[in-house]
């Protein structure tokens, strides 16, 4: 395959107001002025219009690894970075690269365990730029976790208490599938912890205990009817023969599905996470009111989450009976805005509290979700900058506009961007199963003003824009957008 990717007519190009929710949802509520895509209602297909300008602002790259030709064939599951030039990406038999900005290296992981999600943070001095503390965490299949302190990678102990007034800790073997988290606000790793929260097959989270220096299971205290039995084992019975029954205190998972994705962000000095996974699951978990509970939002026996799914999906859905969609990631950048993705080409976004369903671009153009093509969708990621689009006609630098866009990743294949009201695919001439992806965000728009404005009519920097994919079969791509149009 060749270093550039060839955009493709889409079948059937979705419209929806994509470019401009994103741009809404920051908080100047500023509108995207970016590249113009096409007009409605023309005679030419919007991706086909969209294309020679897309293919101007994107630059893609196939990235070399030594991991081609192995056998057995290396799965890339997800991929995680500090910037640019420094990323992380993880999978199947223990495998961790790390991207320099020139080249990709292994690291040793000390597993063979297949890895499935990464994340991590740095903290670095505010005046010199310098690094002051890296950590980076991996999780995948039998209870595996590493932490990764910028030395060497370390197993953590994963560990349950099932019954808290018996204390009795035991080994957590289920499969986790990602993980995220917060960034410690310091330097020590004594004092200053980050918040991290890794989920998985059948509902299974775990939080770090900063305390034990381990990761622990998450169970809500549940009052569970018995009947009391006698030393032979013998129900005990009242004068007129009914079983005496008591009540105690069972610990149980917040859910039994699986568990596909997990994000985190902060919200108003809290922390805010979301998990999602299979028949619609969706956990919500704050800081605030109650740290210790996983809200269910939506799960398997709650039919009034049928709301949530687009209208266009109701013959699909018709088709699974009682059995709602999975879902199997998501992402946002921030509480404000997150994205989630699963079968069949579905995503919700939440916002103001709420899960969007969908709404196809035209008499009502605030609908920011649609079903996508009928893919298995694994993960979502996108930007937005302000003051970095095309310069109006006549206009000056510091007129700049806004711009913003979202990508899609899935099997098949999939890789789905979206900008200024358009949604397209970019043609990979293969069929590779896409697993994971992430962005570096550009800075806030505080951080980019330059010298020769005014305090009037600043002038901006624009942060360029990289996006990293991963695949199946060692595959990862390189998205660049060196203008951070």
């Amino acid at each position: 395959m060749s270093g550039q990717l060839r955009f493709v007519r889409f079948f059937a190009c979705l419209m929806l107001c994509m470019g401009a929710v994103i741009a809404c949802s920051d908080a100047n509520g500023d509108a995207d002025a970016g590249v113009t895509d096409g007009m409605d209602g023309g005679d030419v297909d919007p991706c086909q219009a969209a294309a020679p300008l897309w293919n101007e602002v994107w630059q893609v790259q196939v990235e070399e690894t030594d991991l081609e030709g192995r056998t057995p064939q290396i799965n890339l599951m997800d991929v995680w970075g500090a910037a640019a030039d420094d990323v992380y990406a993880v999978g199947f038999n223990g495998t961790i690269l790390h991207y320099n900005g020139q080249v990709w290296e292994q690291m040793d992981s000390g597993t063979q365990e297949d890895l499935e999600g990464v994340w991590g943070f740095v903290r670095t001095n505010s005046e010199t730029g310098e690094i002051t503390r890296k950590e980076v965490f991996a999780a995948g299949s039998s209870g595996t976790i590493l932490r990764y302190d910028g030395n060497s990678w370390q197993t953590q102990l994963v560990i349950a208490d099932p019954d808290l007034d018996n204390p009795d800790p035991q080994e957590v073997l289920d499969n986790f599938h990602d993980i995220w988290g917060m960034p410690a606000r310091g330097d020590n790793p004594a004092t200053d912890h980050p918040y991290v929260v890794a989920v998985g097959g059948n509902g299974v989270i775990v939080q770090f205990d900063p305390v034990d220096v381990r990761f622990t299971e998450v169970r809500h205290a549940e009052q569970s009817e018995y009947m009391v039995r006698d030393e032979n084992g013998d129900v005990v019975r009242d004068g007129e023969g009914n079983p005496i029954t008591a009540f105690r205190t069972i610990y149980v998972r917040p859910t039994t599905e699986r568990l596909g994705g997990v994000f985190g962000a902060s919200n108003e000095g809290n922390y805010f996470f979301v998990a999602v996974g299979n028949n619609a699951t969706i956990l919500e978990h704050s800081s605030s009111p109650d740290p210790a509970t996983w809200q269910r939002t939506c799960a398997l026996d709650d039919m009034a989450c049928r709301w949530l799914l687009p209208a266009s999906y109701t013959s699909l859905l018709a088709s699974f009976g009682d059995t709602l969609p999975h879902f199997n990631g998501v992402w946002g950048r921030g509480a404000w805005e997150i994205f989630v993705v699963g079968l069949d080409g579905l995503y919700l976004m939440r916002r103001n509290d709420a899960y969007t369903k969908c709404v196809e671009r035209g008499e009502d153009r605030s609908g920011p979700a649609c079903v996508l093509p009928a893919n298995y969708l694994r993960g979502t990621w996108n930007f937005y900058q302000s003051h970095c689009g095309e310069i109006p006609d006549g206009g000056t630098e510091a007129e700049r506009g806004n711009t913003s866009w979202v990508f899609f990743v899935g099997w098949g294949g999939t890789l789905l961007a979206a900008h200024d009201g358009i949604i397209c695919p970019l043609s990979l001439d293969t069929d590779v199963r896409i697993e994971g992806i992430w962005g570096a965000q550009p800075r806030g728009e505080s951080e980019r003003i330059i010298d020769g404005g005014t305090e009037e009519n600043p002038l901006y920097a624009c942060d360029p824009i990289d996006v990293f994919v991963t695949g199946v079969n060692g595959t990862i791509l390189h998205l660049s957008d060196p203008e951070g149009r």
